[in-house]
């Protein structure tokens, strides 16, 4: 069976908006420079609007739909061996493979981690990446 996916989104909730707060920002420091225990509430850094981490999806043309794409394809065979009419051996052998998803609008990106992540670079599909020399797939 071969199958080729298409999954549409056309919102996402990233584009609202998140906020996470953990107390790390109102968390005392002791003099050897490491966090006091006990200390941080995350319910403190809500109330004095002081998140730890905030992220939106913004796009350069206003369109935050994703067009993702998969081909998937699939093989299944079994057999079945009468020794005698009361024992059979029945056995099966299956095999699966999920290409990796692409976009449509070549909108998908992933990140070219250098070793000992000492560097990392954006890298879309069909560029070869800065700091590994890898070729990303254009499916």
């Amino acid at each position: 069976m071969f199958q080729r996916r298409q999954n549409n989104i056309l919102t996402t909730q990233g584009a609202r908006g998140s906020f996470s707060f953990s107390g790390i920002e109102t968390e005392q420091v002791g003099a050897n420079g490491l966090p006091v225990t006990g200390t941080g509430f995350d319910l403190a850094d809500y109330l004095l609007n002081i998140p730890y981490n905030t992220s939106v999806d913004r796009y350069l043309n206003g369109n935050n739909s994703y067009y993702f794409r998969e081909t998937t394809g699939s093989v299944y065979v079994s057999d079945d061996f009468r020794w005698k009419t009361n024992f059979s051996i029945i056995s099966g052998l299956r095999w699966e493979y999920y290409g990796p998803y692409t976009e449509k609008n070549n909108r998908m990106a992933n990140l070219d981690i250098a070793p000992g992540y000492t560097g990392v670079a954006v890298v879309t599909p069909g560029q070869t990446g800065p700091l590994t020399n890898t070729q990303y797939r254009r499916d």
